[in-house]
């Protein structure tokens, strides 16, 4: 198995909690990297829970992070501020 990634469950008295762990090699090989700490964005993992469903402007999408419905360059992030605080037509 090449796997980066591997599953151990591990059970804590009537509970069985599933944990994704990195392979033991592939720490070997970031330790050697002076950064200790890995961030990897939501957005370039894969997804095992799909996003929810639009309901609206501001309720949908990734369920750990925030994500604007409709994304706009940063010049326009004034007019998108303008837009979410304007009342309700």
């Amino acid at each position: 198995n090449n796997s980066v990634l591997y599953i151990v469950y591990r059970s804590q008295g009537k509970f069985t909690e599933k944990q994704v762990k990195v392979h033991p090699t592939v720490l070997h090989f970031f330790s050697h990297i002076p950064e200790t700490v890995l961030d990897f964005s939501c957005i370039e993992l894969p997804c095992l829970v799909p996003p929810l469903p639009w309901l609206s402007s501001t309720m949908g999408g990734y369920l750990l992070t925030q994500t604007d419905f409709v994304r706009t360059p940063i010049p326009a992030a004034g007019q998108q501020d303008a837009h979410i605080r304007s009342p309700p037509m």
